[in-house]
């Protein structure tokens, strides 16, 4: 009965009052802002004179994430503000849910996207003071843009100027902003022609929302780029987008000799296709979102391969960590109760208190040190912290051995539904290859810590 009690227990633990404003302001579109932060970052460390004086952990460079994540979180507060007062978002169209469901009020939105837009400006303001006015000469235009891009009745995005808007915000215009931020008035022209690619992908999010919503803008008398070129066009206008950010990254490679490593980012490409296949089929249910997923990975892969070679590694070691750390946070009472049933199979008598010390203290710690891992912090000492860690759980959460039956992980999808790629034959047919796969797969992470740990302390960096 307690076990049948825990798999039945609602996975989320926020409040739902606060997971209402969370997802009002539109968390998944914020790798958007961040993955241009980063790559600037990896260029800026790149060219400097004394690599050791990093950007990463510059006050200038920690104050540029500041700005331009409240700018966009105003951005999207004040969009779902002004969709909403305008008609354009219904409860039988709007994809954000916030206000057509009531589940927060339009006075918070409006407030909310009031706060964060202050709260950009005050930093931006104490930015100015490190490095200069030019800082303002950025930010003042973008927030400027943050509101207007929704303010009716001058919406730049219902005037069909909301793709290239967001090109310039989230492409050059944040890039440049990251130069001053860390350098004053010096550009690196480098990163900003390295923007290029990632504000195309950023637009074609934009783009992927209106295509959704046509039918939506029309009726609220707004005319975005969609509305002027027409389905067949706008179709074709998409996956003009997804070449031209590949194109472009090729042609840098090509022109000015940068790294072929590059071309990892076409691991992005089935992806992509993938992308272009919904859009052909008109598969537009939270279309935004994925295309927003697929730039998070193509990003972080060209950013990987403009890196210092040694950063790059601890990311692809600990990312799995950290993530698996955010996981407990976000799907908290589902694994509290999944911890609770393993340590039970080898400590039968273990309450749930006890059990969930463990959880919490093995979740903070794993996430802190995979962080601290990825970030140069120690490293070797935060290497071996994750082996303390890692070695445990694949014995304990893994245990392929208690499976007595051959449980299916999946269910095939109903015939008939539309769907741009097949998910009818499972990866893990039972639930014994799924931990099989795991807990190999934990083992390499084993094999990768030690190596690292080996060839730090014989080479002494």
């Amino acid at each position: 009965m307690g076990e049948t009690a825990a798999l039945t227990v609602k996975a989320g633990w926020m409040d739902p009052t606060v997971r209402a404003w969370l997802v009002a302001t539109r968390p998944w579109s914020i790798p958007s802002s961040i993955v241009p932060i980063c790559l600037c970052g990896a260029l800026l460390h790149a060219h400097r004179d004394d690599p050791s004086a990093t950007p990463l952990y510059s006050l200038g460079y920690t104050l540029a994430f500041v700005v331009v994540v409240c700018f966009h979180l105003a951005a999207n507060l004040f969009n779902t503000y002004y969709d909403y007062v305008s008609g354009t978002d219904t409860k039988d169209t709007a994809d954000d849910r916030a206000l057509v469901d009531s589940t927060v009020s339009k006075k918070f939105v409006w407030r909310a996207g009031m706060g964060t837009l202050i709260c950009g400006v005050t930093a931006a303001i104490a930015l100015s003071l490190l490095q200069g006015l030019s800082v303002l000469i950025v930010a003042v235009p973008a927030a400027c843009i943050a509101f207007l891009y929704s303010w009716d009745p001058y919406s730049l995005k219902g005037h069909g100027l909301g793709e290239v808007t967001v090109f310039v915000m989230f492409g050059p215009l944040l890039v440049i902003g990251v130069n001053v931020a860390v350098n004053g008035a010096i550009i690196d022209w480098l990163s900003v022609a390295y923007s290029v690619p990632l504000g195309l992908l950023t637009a074609a999010v934009l783009f992927a929302n209106n295509l959704r919503d046509v039918e939506a803008d029309r009726n609220a008398g707004k005319t975005t780029l969609s509305i002027m070129l027409g389905r067949d066009a706008s179709e074709l206008l998409f996956r003009r987008l997804l070449a031209s950010a590949y194109g472009s990254v090729f042609c840098l490679v090509v022109v000015l000799g940068t790294s072929p490593h590059q071309g990892l980012i076409l691991g992005c490409v089935p992806w992509s296709i993938y992308l272009v296949r919904r859009v052909e089929i008109k598969a537009f249910y939270e279309l935004p979102q994925s295309v927003a997923q697929h730039n998070l990975l193509w990003g972080v892969l060209l950013t990987a391969t403009l890196s210092e070679p040694m950063f790059v590694i601890r990311i692809l070691i600990a990312c799995l960590y950290a993530l698996g750390g955010i996981n407990n946070i976000v799907m908290w009472q589902y694994n509290r109760f999944l911890v609770h049933q393993k340590l039970s199979n080898v400590w039968p008598s273990i309450s749930l208190v006890v059990s969930d010390v463990c959880f919490i203290a093995a979740a903070v710690g794993q996430l802190v040190t995979s962080v601290a891992f990825m970030l140069g912090i120690y490293p070797v000492v935060m290497a071996k912290l994750l082996l303390v860690f890692i070695i445990p759980v694949t014995f304990l959460v893994h245990d392929m051995w208690t499976i007595e039956d051959d449980h299916p992980t999946h269910l095939i999808p109903s015939k008939g539904t539309k769907r741009a790629a097949s998910r009818s034959v499972a990866n893990f047919p039972t639930e014994f290859d799924n931990e099989f796969v795991h807990f190999f797969k934990n083992v390499g992470m084993i094999g990768a810590l030690y190596l690292y740990i080996a060839a730090y302390e014989h080479n002494g960096t």
